[in-house]
């Protein structure tokens, strides 16, 4: 958690100032990608959206206790404009900039650490080794669309979409699902999930489907065992696990290339319940 803590610290010191994602991901020691992606795995939104968030709150505690002019609060916040600055507040606090002023509400964030903490007692969080596997390439056809941290509990719309699908696949591999994770491409924090079944090749996918073949790649694979129905809060304990404990102590470097939930006859989709995999490309440092 020090690449965390490290970042958390360098963003508190430099809100009132530009900031990027890649400069962030500097102070953390790490390169831009994989803090990316242990950002938004620990703390569930990605790095502009925290630093958003942290300003908003600055200015909300200097409007609690200054007499500041609204519109040396937005510049100071980093906005381009009063509007825009008055927008994000109102979107955040529910009111206006002028109405909290007024009305002084004290919200719960507010309240709360610059370094969250669950963040701080993270280390200790689970106890999870991974196996290492090498995996030839493979195919995978299904339902995709685009996401980011804050549209993630779309996904099980996409399983939900493709079971009537499934018949339309030919030669599918029975009894195994992959939900693949595709950042080629994709601005930091977003990323494409396909929910989809292996298959022996790419031609002739039905109409609305699409196939993604997954190069010849060494995996780190945790097995998660489902502990709550929500599953992707349930999976987020053990993507920090992965990400935020483990990756960065291992002798292990994430190539970022496509990572994947494997659901096979351990998981009754029904609870759900039972366990997964979870398979992590990385390449020896």
């Amino acid at each position: 958690m020090q690449h965390l803590h490290r970042a958390l610290a360098h963003i508190e010191d430099n809100l009132a100032k530009d900031l990027t994602p890649a400069a962030v991901a500097r102070a953390a020691g790490l390169s831009t990608f994989h803090f990316a992606r242990l950002f938004r795995a620990v703390l569930g939104e990605t790095v502009m959206g925290y630093v958003r968030r942290r300003r908003l709150c600055l200015a909300a505690k200097r409007l609690l206790m200054e007499e500041v002019p609204l519109i040396e609060l937005s510049f100071d916040s980093r906005f381009e404009s009063q509007e825009a600055f008055t927008r994000a507040f109102k979107r955040h606090f529910g009111m206006a900039p002028g109405r909290f002023r007024r009305e002084r509400p004290i919200p719960p964030e507010l309240l709360e650490a610059a370094i969250p903490a669950d963040l701080l007692a993270l280390n200790g969080e689970i106890k999870m080794e991974p196996k290492f596997v090498e995996k030839e390439a493979f195919f995978v056809a299904g339902l995709g669309d685009d996401f980011s941290t804050d549209t993630t509990s779309r996904i099980p719309d996409l399983w939900r979409d493709l079971g009537p699908r499934l018949g339309d696949i030919a030669n599918a591999k029975p009894g195994v699902y992959y939900g693949l994770c595709l950042h080629e491409g994709k601005d930091m924090g977003q990323f494409r999930y396909v929910a989809g079944v292996e298959v022996p090749s790419l031609e002739g996918l039905p109409d609305g489907l699409e196939g993604h073949h997954v190069s010849s790649q060494r995996y780190a694979v945790f097995t998660h065992k489902i502990e709550n129905p929500d599953l992707s809060r349930d999976l987020k304990r053990t993507l920090r696990h992965i990400f935020g404990t483990w990756l960065p102590k291992a002798d292990v470097v994430y190539t970022g290339t496509a990572d994947f939930e494997l659901y096979d006859d351990r998981f009754d989709p029904n609870g759900p319940s039972g366990e997964l995999d979870i398979y992590v490309p990385v390449t020896p440092r």
